[in-house]
């Protein structure tokens, strides 16, 4: 019998379906690897040549019959009712619904050869963007129809031609892949693999995308079952500060109202399940701007298929740490048959006047913040971390130094008998002490802002000018920083610490305190505390001042101090010409006994501005003051 394949489609939307229709060539494969899932393949097989790619996989195939009644049946849902839902094997929640996806291959191919097989049952035909006047497809004959990997059952789809640029590298397609397809999986109940051999001959089986994050995360929630093991991956890789920076909650469940596909209004619960964490680090990732696939994201799984692949960018806030974001969510309510297709027809996203995909960015919004909440957590946790580090460090080269001064104390001991000592053995001996004493001090914080956080626009103002002109944040002490970069460590004791700053060390530590004297500060013990704690040691500083009352001893008063003042609100802060010169000769002597380099007059002012502060003439600033 003579094989026909009567497509039933018209002529004008098959030549709709090019390149246009999908961004990129991933897209496409995800479509059809898709078709081999909701076949029940165990393997699919994708090889990439310079023009040419082929997929093939172990699926159930089909017969001539099936070929004609579905397959050619363009655009006839596939999914019409609960039984018709689910793969036959494996009971796979399917991922095709439009009846749309078989035809994705035609976007990379103009000329595609579609061979299929169940059992003995062969068909094959020539698939392309125009249709014949009769309307039949160009068959493919049993002789000429080959397989590379499957015996049985399965199905070939050859794009020749390709008009979508073909990636190099196989590890590339696979790291990919990976993201559209978390069903991946070695499991004997429902085993899923995509093998990939590229234009660089390599062979490379893509994993499931949580056992090949990009670096480790340091924080983790888990809404639901965690259906793809990523706790464990999690608690295996996770720095050691970060190993308890994780919570398993409850799915996500946001009641609402819908009408479906026959029009009748129901009460549905959309239910939000998957992970998000954050990577302990962006050093290795592929950015938004250097990849279609990026390694920060947060996307959408419906019936197991990716159906956004990042939705940051619609609820994200462009805060500091929301590069660090990577999740996984699953939301089967957007593929229920019961109700309307919202996914767009290249399935690269939902439409956003659904009023689920609504109510699901406000769930992911929340679940966004709580993320964030704990990477501030492990922020913390890490600073702290580092600190007991370099503190044992610190220790270490403390005791070295210690035991060096008495083996020096030995030799003074030894070589001055008659109170003379030669120079040159007393120069060696000092020497080896001060190299000591030099790594000590270079672990040291070397300025205090000492403040009170009444005055936080004037204290960000500072810090920030400390910032610009070669300080780091390891170098400050600011326990009103903002961004935590240079406060206390989390989980010290703050006068522990201020003591270690102002006394505790072997080496002749430079310090520097910069106080901040305003109206608030005569009231604020802890003011008081690093005021004295300054004047036992002599410890080096300079006075801002920065309200109506003048500063006393123990303080230097006898110097000029610049005037930068607040007012009651705490939203302006200003000063003027004159005073702004005497605080930059402040900031020079700062960096002078660092060796930084101070910037110009110029540099600093425009940097004042640009951080909030205000230059006033001197009759307003008097007028400022007075008010």
């Amino acid at each position: 019998m003579k094989k026909e394949y009567p497509i039933q489609i018209s002529p004008e939307i098959l030549e709709l379906l090019g390149p246009s229709l999908y961004t990129n060539i991933y897209y496409v494969l995800a479509e059809l690897v898709a078709n081999s899932y909701d076949a029940d393949a165990e393997n699919v097989w994708i090889n990439f040549s310079d023009s040419v790619i082929i997929i093939e996989d172990d699926g159930k195939g089909m017969t001539y019959d099936e070929t004609r009644e579905k397959y050619l049946s363009v655009a006839k849902p596939t999914r019409v009712d609960e039984n018709s839902s689910k793969s036959e094997k494996y009971k796979r929640p399917k991922m095709g619904r439009k009846g749309i996806g078989k035809l994705a291959a035609l976007a990379v191919s103009s000329r595609v050869k579609v061979m299929t097989k169940s059992g003995s049952d062969k068909s094959g035909f020539w698939l392309t963007r125009t249709v014949p006047d009769d309307g039949r497809l160009k068959a493919i004959s049993e002789d000429e129809m080959y397989f590379d990997h499957i015996t049985e059952s399965g199905t070939r789809i050859e794009m020749l031609d390709s008009e979508f640029e073909i990636p190099k590298l196989s590890k590339t397609i696979k790291n990919n892949l990976s993201k559209f397809f978390p069903q991946l999986s070695d499991n004997e109940e429902n085993p899923f693999a995509i093998h990939i051999k590229g234009i660089d001959g390599k062979n490379e089986t893509s994993r499931k995308f949580v056992d090949s994050l990009a670096t480790s995360l340091d924080s983790l929630i888990i809404f639901g079952k965690d259906e793809y093991g990523i706790l464990d991956i999690f608690k295996n890789k996770t720095p050691k500060y970060a190993n308890h920076n994780y919570s398993l909650k409850n799915p996500i469940y946001k009641n609402y109202s819908i009408k479906n596909r026959l029009g009748k209004i129901e009460d549905r619960t959309l239910e939000v399940k998957g992970w998000i964490g954050t990577y302990s680090t962006t050093r290795g990732l592929k950015e938004k701007e250097s990849s279609d696939f990026p390694d920060n994201f947060l996307a959408i799984y419906s019936h197991g298929k990716l159906g956004q692949f990042n939705v940051l960018n619609e609820i994200g806030q462009n805060r500091l740490n929301e590069v660090y974001v990577v999740g996984q969510l699953y939301v089967d309510e957007f593929e229920e048959t019961n109700l309307p297709d919202m996914a767009l027809s290249n399935r690269q996203g939902y439409k956003s006047d659904d009023v689920r995909y609504k109510i699901f960015l406000e769930a992911a919004s929340d679940i966004l913040n709580q993320v964030l909440r704990k990477k501030d957590l492990a922020i913390k946790a890490k600073n702290k971390d580092k600190l007991e580090s370099k503190k044992k460090q610190k220790r270490k080269a403390e005791n070295e130094f210690a035991e060096k001064a008495q083996e020096v104390l030995e030799t003074f001991n030894k070589a001055v008998p008659n109170n003379t000592l030669d120079p040159k053995i007393a120069n060696n001996m000092f020497q080896q002490l001060g190299m000591k004493k030099i790594r000590v001090d270079n672990e040291s914080r070397k300025i205090l802002l000492s403040h009170t956080r009444e005055d936080q626009k004037l204290n960000d103002v500072l810090y920030g000018l400390l910032l610009f002109n070669g300080f780091s944040e390891e170098e400050i002490i600011y326990t009103s920083d903002p961004q935590n970069r240079s406060v206390v460590p989390y989980g010290q004791n703050i006068w522990d610490y201020f003591r270690e700053f102002f006394i505790n060390s072997y080496s002749n530590k430079p310090i520097y305190v910069l106080y901040v004297h305003s109206n608030n500060s005569a009231e604020k013990r802890g003011v008081l505390l690093e005021v004295g704690a300054g004047w036992v040691v002599k410890t080096k500083h300079g006075i801002i001042k920065a309200g109506q009352e003048e500063p006393t001893a123990p303080l230097v008063t006898t110097t000029v101090h610049p005037n930068v003042y607040i007012d009651d609100n705490a939203e302006r802060v200003v000063t003027t010409d004159n005073h702004f010169g005497t605080l930059h000769s402040l900031l020079g002597e700062v960096c002078s006994m660092f060796n930084k380099t101070l910037r110009t007059l110029e540099e600093n002012k425009e940097e004042y501005q640009k951080l909030g502060g205000e230059i006033l003439t001197e009759s307003n600033f008097v007028n400022f003051f007075n008010n």
